[in-house]
């Protein structure tokens, strides 16, 4: 979708804040895996890629694709109004953030199921967060089905949940119906609804916390099931709650 390479760019001042508009679904096909590439652009602050509320699906046939991965710092990055919608058969998750800063914006995660991927793509079927700045507002985990994290799965980095955050119909074979949370620092704040069963195989249907420091504020679990321990919330291990 996105090839932006420095040596190609003849003014790079003008990426400096650089905003992608996306007027069509898109589908991933074969091997194109990567629906951004940047290189090198020191100059480019902030990126946003504005989805219209269009509709972004992997198809790759045995490939551990995710549609977006942020694995080293660089610009503030903003995806907004973006439907990331089913897989099919092998093909890949929604998006790990391994570092930088990086923005949600009414973006909607429905139908995704990592469970027949390698080990480490199998947690959290919607966002893996494993480090950096992660900002989620007022966006929606649907029916997401993961081993650990139906919908998230986070170990590291900062996590700020903000507006209006739904989360219904997620899975979990393991732990965190809808969340798990290993470590790092989350924050629910805004108005987040745990409500419409979130459900879990072992612990937590709506989240489970087993480190790291976790705040929240004004939330609602309604529905949310466990097969052993934590309907709505699971706390267990050096998780500070």
């Amino acid at each position: 979708l996105v090839n932006i390479r420095d040596d190609e760019v003849s003014d790079p001042d003008i990426y400096k804040n650089l905003v992608i508009i996306v007027k069509d679904d898109y589908n991933l096909e074969d091997d194109d895996v990567k629906l951004m590439e940047l290189y090198d652009i020191d100059e480019l602050e902030t990126l946003t890629i504005d989805g219209g509320k269009h509709t972004f699906k992997p198809y790759v046939y045995g490939g551990n694709v995710r549609h977006f991965i942020f694995d080293e710092d660089g610009p503030v990055v903003t995806l907004r109004r973006i439907n990331f919608i089913e897989n099919s058969d092998d093909s890949g998750g929604g998006v790990v953030v391994k570092s930088g800063k990086v923005s949600f914006d009414n973006v909607t995660f429905n139908g995704i199921d990592v469970t027949n991927l390698d080990d480490e793509e199998r947690n959290g079927a919607a966002l893996r967060i494993t480090g950096g700045e992660v900002h989620i507002n007022t966006s929606t985990f649907t029916s997401n089905k993961a081993d650990n994290g139906g919908a998230i799965h986070v170990s590291g980095g900062t996590v700020t949940f903000t507006g209006s955050n739904t989360f219904k119909g997620n899975a979990a074979e393991t732990d965190g119906g809808a969340i798990q949370i290993t470590g790092g620092t989350v924050n629910f704040s805004g108005a987040n609804n745990f409500e419409g069963t979130n459900k879990a195989g072992a612990n937590g249907g709506g989240v489970s916390i087993t480190g790291g420091t976790v705040n929240f504020t004004t939330n609602t679990f309604r529905g949310n099931e466990a097969v052993e321990n934590g309907g709505a919330v699971d706390i267990s291990g050096n998780a500070n709650v």
